[in-house]
């Protein structure tokens, strides 16, 4: 038996999840806030401050494109339109659940969005730490402690 994936054939428009996007963001006190489309990569996303620290989250639209071609849903629609209304869904409902846990005090706006903050470089704390390697597995890159011989194989 092959469960429904979440969203998979939502018919609610982009504008609609951004404007909702901004409404919560605005009821939980957001300094600004953008939604960001790379059309190189094919990534969509959200970009907003919290007492003035940026938090830029992004969804690789192709991935979900791929997950709408091979889901067992049939009523899903398929395609790039599709996908970045998947995605916009995803983002908000990510937003929501995530600023509920910070309501509840499990977690303070750091700790939630820690990886997700924007660094003086540009880059996602995220981007930093997780790298991907040729093969394509990602892994934590932390830098070596000062003084630290480098990790040599036997």
């Amino acid at each position: 038996m092959s469960r429904k994936v979440k969203f998979a054939s939502t018919s609610i428009d982009v504008g609609t999840s951004i404007r909702e996007i901004s409404y919560l963001l605005r009821d939980v006190g957001a300094d600004r806030f953008a939604t960001l489309q790379d059309l190189e990569r094919g990534r969509v996303g959200v970009q907003f401050f919290m007492r003035g620290q940026g938090i830029e989250l992004n969804i690789d639209c192709g991935a979900i494109e791929e997950r709408l071609e091979t889901t067992a849903d049939r009523k899903s629609k398929k395609g790039p339109e599709a996908a970045e209304r998947v995605a916009f869904r995803l983002l908000l409902n990510w937003l929501a659940n995530n600023f509920e846990l910070v309501r509840w005090g499990v977690f303070d706006v750091m700790e939630a969005f820690l990886p997700y903050m924007v660094l003086p470089t540009g880059q996602t704390v995220r981007e930093v730490l997780i790298q991907t390697t040729p093969e394509g597995t990602k892994r934590l890159a932390l830098p070596a402690a000062p003084g630290a011989k480098p990790d040599v194989a036997p």
